[in-house]
């Protein structure tokens, strides 16, 4: 296995902050390791997210990048340039995420009795703009966010990444095809039935939100009743 180099000093993230994938991975064949953690931070995001698409959980999720990160590594001198490196890195850890769920569930089956739980570790982060939003506007988003989150994580397995990379990451289709080495039709066709099934959530959610609009709680029955009774009591006293 080929061994990592050391870093070389006096080069900061900062200069190749600019450069391209490809020329950044030119640099760190050419010894400047330190330029690699710019590849890192420009794609940390896009990947985690086609992880977790596939693992179901964020721990693993993280696992997987960190993985695929270091094959990239180490095959980079492989990387042939005739596709983009974000591409060839992206295959990189759909492969990865695909094994590491693989092994997940053989754990689980020769484990049942503390079998995978693929959820149980996702906790969403609060959002950003916590410090804007009025707490009652904060809390209805988070709410909303954590649901369309889970929603997504109830797609079929086939649907979920697809529509991560294209709704969620704005891929465009052939993007997506040549990561997931799916043809292009089956892209769309996955695309347009996860959007279709989310819609449908989402139907059944804004249905449920209307009928408890102008919720008649317990307390206000509770209330228009011995409002109502005293009236009439008022009116018999009188009558």
């Amino acid at each position: 296995m080929t061994q990592l180099q050391p870093i070389k000093e006096g080069v900061s993230a900062g200069s190749v902050r600019a450069l391209s994938d490809e020329e950044v991975v030119a640099r760190v064949l050419a010894g400047d390791v330190a330029a690699f953690e710019q590849v890192m931070r420009r794609h940390n995001q896009r990947l985690f997210r086609i992880a977790r698409s596939i693992v179901k959980n964020d721990a693993d999720a993280e696992d997987v990048v960190q993985e695929a990160y270091i094959k990239a590594y180490l095959k980079l001198n492989q990387f042939s340039g005739k596709a983009k490196f974000v591409h060839w890195l992206t295959r990189i850890t759909v492969n990865e995420a695909i094994q590491r769920k693989r092994q997940l569930i053989t754990h689980a089956v020769r484990h049942s009795d503390t079998s995978y739980d693929e959820g149980a570790d996702y906790m969403p982060s609060e959002s950003a703009s916590a410090s804007v939003l009025p707490p009652e506007r904060l809390a209805a988003s988070a709410a909303m966010r954590r649901f369309m989150e889970a929603a997504i994580d109830d797609l079929p397995d086939e649907f979920r990444t697809v529509f991560v990379m294209r709704t969620i990451e704005q891929m465009t289709i052939t993007e997506t095809a040549t990561c997931l080495g799916l043809p292009e039709n089956t892209v769309k066709s996955r695309q347009f039935r996860a959007t279709k099934k989310l819609q449908s959530v989402l139907d059944a959610l804004h249905k449920e939100q209307l009928s408890e609009s102008f919720s008649f709680d317990g307390e206000r029955c509770d209330r228009i009743v011995a409002q109502t009774l005293s009236a009439l009591h008022l009116l018999k006293a009188k009558g």
